[in-house]
């Protein structure tokens, strides 16, 4: 995995700046590790990602389906090493970095399930809760629950459907690797609800 570093916004020396190329570079390797181990490989596909701190408040992931690129954006205050800026960036990037397991390029097709599981592995690799609230907490607990049922669920999904992105998982498709009951028919008709949907 190749990761690259850019900003449009903040004021870094270059020392600085070298610095915060290899803490940042470190910790995406730890994250990934992490989420690997979770949900099984991210998509090979894609070999590159890019981490781009921008002087606004942009935080978000774009996937490019037809070049095979990521680029991660995250507020220039972020680059900061005060504790909050360390762990905001700590907790974006795993939000984020959650995202680029199965990439997506049209952010209108995530499920309350994407944004669900970045939001839990964010808070437990950070040990803290990310303050989630609306629709984020709705997915967590939503995810929170699946994995009650089986902590396992989301790796089995990406054995059997290796080709297949979590946004496209079917209830079908979930409810074939749980025990059958109506709560989680339940739970999983709302995790595949599409999480932009205007409500």
């Amino acid at each position: 995995m190749n990761i690259t570093l850019t900003k449009d916004g903040g004021k870094l020396t270059g020392n600085e700046w070298d610095a915060l190329r290899s803490a940042v570079m470190s910790e995406i390797e730890r994250i990934v590790t992490g989420l690997e181990e979770k949900f099984g490989p991210r998509d090979g596909t894609y070999p590159s990602i890019t981490v781009n701190f921008n002087s606004g408040q942009r935080i978000d992931t774009v996937v490019d389906e037809t070049r095979k690129t990521i680029s991660i954006n995250l507020p220039a205050y972020e680059m900061h090493n005060d504790e909050n800026s360390l762990y905001q960036r700590r907790l974006n990037l795993c939000h984020e970095l959650t995202h680029t397991i199965t990439p997506c390029g049209d952010p209108n097709k995530a499920t309350f399930l994407d944004e669900g599981l970045a939001t839990v592995f964010s808070e437990e690799y950070t040990g803290a809760k990310s303050g989630a609230h609306g629709k984020y907490r709705e997915a967590r607990d939503l995810v929170l629950k699946l994995l009650e049922l089986d902590n396992e669920v989301i790796r089995k999904l990406r054995v059997k459907y290796p080709d297949r992105k979590i946004s496209e998982y079917t209830l079908q498709d979930v409810l074939g690797e749980l025990s059958p009951s109506s709560s989680a028919t339940d739970i999983v008709q709302k995790l595949l609800k599409p999480f932009n949907a205007t409500q």
